[in-house]
């Protein structure tokens, strides 16, 4: 052997890089690493969509609430009313988990309506809404995902 490296298995040449076992071992740590890491994103998510949907409950009150001054009463409160002469966009009457909140009124109340909302996020915005002053207790449907009416009133 001139070059005082020793063959290994007949190659001629050193043996460099990670095993087998070191790579799953890397592999290992940064899944555990991602998973740790996400158990501490995804309530803040939840959380966040949460808030955002309070928000646009309110945007839609607002706008609820000139429609019914206008007309004395929540009959004709509708999502179509609130886009063609409030100027509520899509965007105003899309939940945060991708679903149409529907707008509906009656004399003197009026309903919205949003589905597809996690099990978690309902029960958070059913508790937040108890307390608040509406016609009626918020409902959450039963399921993993809920429907959640939030009714209010005059």
């Amino acid at each position: 052997m001139k070059s005082g490296v020793a063959k290994i298995g007949g190659m001629g040449k050193n043996q460099s890089g990670f095993t087998m076992v070191e790579l799953i071992i890397v592999f290992g740590i940064i899944i555990a690493l991602g998973a740790i890491l996400m158990k501490g994103i995804l309530p803040g998510i939840s959380s966040y969509k949460t808030t955002r949907y309070q928000e646009q409950v309110k945007v839609i009150s607002q706008m609820v609430g000139k429609a019914a001054d206008i007309n004395g009463n929540y009959t004709a409160v509708t999502n179509t009313l609130l886009t063609s002469d409030y100027k509520a966009t899509t965007s105003d009457l899309s939940s945060p988990w991708g679903k149409t909140i529907t707008v509906t009124g009656d004399a003197y109340s009026y309903s919205l309506s949003t589905p597809n909302v996690p099990k978690d996020n309902c029960i958070e915005l059913k508790q937040k809404y108890d307390a608040a002053v509406m016609t009626g207790p918020a409902t959450c449907a039963a399921g993993d995902t809920n429907t959640v009416v939030l009714r209010f009133g005059s």
